[in-house]
């Protein structure tokens, strides 16, 4: 899984926003046309260590990541394989690239890429496939096919509470996984991208299913034993052999570095992968020369690997299978990076010049580190490394630019579980492309046209286009440095400030209207109904601040063992409140031979009204009742 920390703030939940922002690597220009191959340097290897050294130790200590491991091949052969810092502060155990096992989170979606492609050359399934040729979906979708689970153009929408557990007994079986914790489909499948670990998991279940073994096993045979990786697994737990030898993750905090207990993936396939630099240098190798192993892939399968599969936009880049295309000083080249709570992995393919490297580091926020590393080490072995752009267009063929402003937000977040909650406390990216009449403007910086669809910023000199619907109007907008996700269009109701004055609106009413009823005179006979509607309105505003009070205090990172027990108790306590708003409408409504209480219909309805509007307010941040 992808992901950057979450900070300790009013509001931390949203594990959308946990995974988000890591599973995005910048990259520095679009590459739509076809580029002529590169010509490689003749590569001083000491030299080129020196530079690299040198930038990785200035990285690490500035980040605070206690150790990392790299290793870079070169037409055929290593040219550096170095470990750096510590794998365990309190032992001071040095880094070994050969023997220091990391978790590579998302890294190993290429492998599971590799997989599937395994069984598509054994005539098992193909890429065109209806997946539910091979698996069962609770809510079936015949438009997705099983190349679509590995470009994350499935259309599910986002699942993480749950997606990991504390302890290998509060595992899950791939298939139970796979079956229990589908999510809704959020869109059509092949219309965006948008970050999917969820589609992985399902393709290597899939895997399952044609192979008949277990995918951790099929992995270990058919990939890593093929090509002696003999120190990388995907099993929950590692084997022993390679548990002694794993790296102590770490939380970078203020102080000290915080080692982090184990954590167990339940969608292995997508997150699981465990290795050492020295074992992806091999598969770096197999990958980028398909004769070092013919029974891996072969040069047709991993041809299908490496082309592009789909794109937001055609002239930026695009994904791969497992991959994403980035812009590297101008040359088309394949990543994947991974981030989770406590390693963080980059792996960066040069096919055209045979180039490759792998980075590891034993604490969450290592990706720039390496993004960096890998700019340095691309400047000094390709001779041609220059920037290219997309070909301008003039202005007067992009029509009436306003249709393109609008307000767009991060299409990678959950739209059924409590986590949609970030998206209203601004946890998931959403951003204003401004119109003063003359040109757009993003984050304050002009954007100037330069392709079809293709804009530049400003500010930065990078690429977002524009998708429009029907209409013509924008419906969504793209980075070039982001080809997994795409950023949707919202309507004016669906903006997250509206909903957040909407919050602070009822907030303030429904504590004027009980801060009213109770210090309004009480009758001196029976009270009961003037108890109950003290008490529905009462119910309301407390259960509105409970559930933002125990949000916003809990770990971000224990949703991804399931909801807290706190937060689940109050979750419990939200199926009053339609209760309390009936009884609320049952005053408004009373008739006069009821028990006669001193609020009046009117009063009583306004109440009535307030206790629904919140009731429609939570159910559609998904946090009126349980939903996980």
């Amino acid at each position: 899984m992808n992901g950057r920390r979450g900070s300790r703030g009013a509001i931390r939940l949203s594990l959308a926003s946990v995974i988000v922002l890591a599973s995005l690597s910048p990259v520095v220009r679009s590459s739509p046309s076809p580029q002529t191959p590169p010509s490689v340097s003749a590569v001083d290897d000491a030299a080129i260590s020196a530079r690299v050294n040198a930038l990785m130790g200035s990285r690490m200590v500035g980040d605070g990541i206690p150790g990392a491991a790299l290793v870079v091949v070169l037409d055929g052969r290593v040219i550096i394989k170095s470990g750096y810092g510590v794998s365990d502060l309190r032992t001071r155990t040095p880094v070994d690239p050969d023997a220091t096992v990391f978790g590579i989170a998302s890294v190993g979606k290429v492998v599971t890429a590799m997989a599937v492609l395994q069984q598509v050359g054994e005539g098992r399934l193909a890429l065109e496939d209806p997946v539910e040729r091979h698996w069962s979906l609770s809510d079936p979708a015949t438009a997705l096919r099983v190349w679509h689970l590995l470009t994350h153009t499935g259309g599910f929408g986002e699942q993480t509470v749950g997606a990991s557990a504390r302890d290998t007994s509060d595992l899950l079986s791939l298939a139970d996984y796979v079956e229990a914790e589908q999510p809704p489909f959020a869109r059509a499948a092949g219309l965006t991208t948008s970050y999917s670990n969820y589609g992985f998991s399902l393709a290597g279940a899939i895997v399952e299913s044609t192979s008949g073994q277990s995918f951790e096993d099929y992995v270990d045979e058919r990939i890593f034993r093929a090509i002696g990786m003999t120190s990388s697994s995907f099993s929950q737990p590692l084997p022993s052999a390679l548990q002694d030898r794993r790296a102590t993750a770490y939380e970078v905090a203020a102080t000290d570095p915080i080692p982090l207990a184990p954590i167990y993936f339940n969608d292995r396939p997508a997150s699981a992968m465990f290795t050492t630099a020295g074992d992806m240098g091999r598969l770096i190798e197999a990958l980028l020369d398909p004769t070092v192993e013919p029974k891996l892939l072969g040069r047709p399968l991993t041809e299908t690997l490496f082309a592009r599969r789909f794109s937001n936009h055609p002239d930026l880049p695009g994904v791969a299978l497992g991959m994403y295309e980035s812009d590297s000083l101008g040359h088309r080249t394949l990543a994947q990076g991974g981030d989770w709570q406590n390693y963080s992995a980059q792996l960066f393919l040069f096919p055209a010049a045979r180039l490759g490297m792998f980075a590891a580091f034993n604490s969450g926020n290592g990706n720039e580190a390496a993004e960096d590393l890998w700019l340095e080490v691309v400047k000094h072995a390709i001779r041609d490394a220059e920037p290219l752009g997309v070909a301008g267009k003039p202005l007067a063929d992009w029509g009436n630019l306003s249709r393109f402003a609008g307000r767009y937000r991060l299409n990678r977040y959950s739209r059924h579980t409590l986590a949609r909650l970030g998206a209203l406390v601004g946890a998931v990216p959403e951003f204003e492309v401004s119109w003063d009449g003359a040109r757009l403007s993003l984050f304050g910086s002009p954007l100037t046209p330069v392709g079809d669809g293709v804009m530049e910023r400003g500010d930065t000199g990078t690429q977002v286009a524009f998708r429009a619907g029907p209409d013509g109007v924008a419906s969504h907008l793209m980075f070039a440095g982001a080809p997994v996700v795409a950023y949707e269009r919202l309507r004016r109701w669906e903006y997250a400030q509206l909903h957040q004055i909407a919050l602070v609106l009822l907030l303030i009413t429904l504590a004027a209207a009980l801060w009213k009823e109770v210090r309004r005179p009480w009758p001196s006979g029976n009270w009961g109904w003037r108890g109950a509607i003290v008490g529905s309105v009462a119910a309301n505003l407390i259960y509105l601040i409970a559930i933002l009070a125990v949000v916003g205090l809990a770990d971000p990172w224990a949703f991804q063992y399931g909801v807290p027990g706190l937060v689940l108790v109050v979750l419990w306590s939200s199926y009053l409140l339609p209760v309390s708003a009936t009884v609320l409408t049952g005053a408004s409504l009373r008739p006069s031979s009821w028990e006669p209480i001193d609020i009046g219909r009117r009063t009583a309805a306004l109440y009535a009204l307030l206790a629904w509007g919140l009731a429609l307010f939570l159910n559609y941040w998904r946090i009126l009742g349980v939903r996980i």
